[in-house]
């Protein structure tokens, strides 16, 4: 997003798109998901 406001592209929220809602949760609890495995393999 930043690279895309630096080059001063239209940048459109998250919350335009439809089903956007639904899918940030999903990558953020899969996101949680890969980040407990790992660190449950690293410790």
């Amino acid at each position: 997003m930043s690279a895309a406001a630096q080059v001063n592209l239209p940048v459109f929220a998250f919350s335009d798109l439809p089903r956007a809602q639904g899918n940030a949760e999903k990558q953020a609890t899969y996101m949680g998901k890969v980040a407990d495995e790992f660190f449950t393999r690293i410790v």
